[in-house]
């Protein structure tokens, strides 16, 4: 059993974010299973989404880091990890959904602690502007990046891969930026109150740092 981790409220100060794409190396996470449609594995679309992502955000002045750049595989322990080392952050975990129910669909937003809850209705809001499918909420959830992280912390589900009409989108280049450009849009919300993220300026933004893989 892990204590109870402290969460700072950095919810409206941030000026890191920590960009997870989850799974990588060994941890394909889910893939789409339709015989007809493309083959898409999560662990490429959430690193897709999560590079574009990170550009965004660096170009609208905040300092980001990623807790893996390439195809790696990092414990959930050690993503966790690289975020409380950080100052005045927030953390952004990316994924794509899985269900034994093929027509489920839709986005979804997890949060773990109160000070992220925020956080999560923006991105879902933004996000329903993306999605064909329902607006499946935002959600509590216990997962371990949530619960182990000091900061407020919030892990998207970018729709499903179960569903062949999403794992279509999921393996276009142009949903994966639009995904990306929707969540960078509410996290300019967040932090300053508007999603015009052209008043940024892009000459402001710090070189990335990219965190050597746990050994």
């Amino acid at each position: 059993m892990h204590p109870h981790v402290p969460v700072k409220d950095t919810s409206h100060t941030f000026t890191t974010v920590v960009i997870d794409p989850g799974h990588g190396g060994k941890d394909s996470g889910t893939f789409s299973r339709g015989r007809r449609g493309p083959m898409v594995l999560e662990k490429v679309a959430a690193l897709d989404v999560g590079l574009r992502l990170d550009g965004k955000l660096r170009a609208a002045g905040f300092h980001t880091v990623m807790t893996r750049r390439t195809d790696v595989f990092i414990p959930l322990d050690d993503r966790a990890r690289i975020s409380n080392r950080q100052e005045n952050a927030i953390y952004v975990s990316i994924h794509f959904n899985d269900s034994p129910r093929r027509k489920i669909h839709g986005i979804e937003t997890y949060y773990n602690s109160n000070t992220s809850v925020g956080l999560a209705e923006k991105i879902e809001n933004h996000l329903d502007t993306v999605s064909r499918g329902e607006d499946r909420g935002v959600k509590y959830a216990n997962f371990r990046v949530l619960r182990l992280n000091q900061y407020p912390a919030v892990l998207i589900e970018c729709g499903f891969l179960s569903n062949k009409s999403e794992a279509v989108l999921a393996a276009t280049s142009g949903y994966r930026e639009n995904l990306a450009n929707r969540i960078a849009d509410a996290i300019y919300e967040q932090r300053y109150g508007t999603s015009d993220r052209s008043r940024a300026q892009a000459t402001t933004a710090p070189v990335t740092i990219n965190p050597p893989a746990p050994q």
